[in-house]
């Protein structure tokens, strides 16, 4: 009974040392989704400034008007593309935050588990 206490105990440990790297990498992976978001959304905001810019351009320069709507035109899709991209990754944080989350909820669950059984292994 002790030895199977024991390894009961040291398996609860591993369990709770694997998900504690696998929390630490949804952590990261978190990060980067974080550090991702971010960025585009800065990139978003350009383009959105732009976007706004060659609207203008557009207006007050009739005969140019033909290559500023096309301009506006790529700004507009280069818009949407990074619409688009920034919606993928909040998804991705989304799901690294449920990820974290889950590891979280299992890593307690080992930690409890280990914690049950050296306490028997002690009994």
């Amino acid at each position: 009974a002790a030895a199977t206490a024991a390894a009961v105990s040291t398996a609860a440990v591993s369990v709770a040392d694997a998900l504690a790297r696998e929390l630490r990498a949804a952590e990261a992976a978190r990060t980067l989704a974080e550090r991702t978001l971010a960025e585009r959304t800065l990139e978003q905001r350009a383009l959105e400034r732009t976007l706004g810019e060659r609207t203008l351009g557009a207006d007050a320069l009739g005969r140019e008007l033909r290559t500023s709507e096309e301009a506006l035109a790529q700004t507009r899709s280069d818009l949407s593309e990074s619409r688009s991209e920034l919606a993928k990754t909040r998804n991705e944080l989304r799901q690294a935050q449920e990820m974290g989350a889950e590891t979280q909820r299992r890593l307690r669950e080992a930690q409890e588990i280990a914690a049950e059984a050296q306490r028997r292994l002690r009994e």
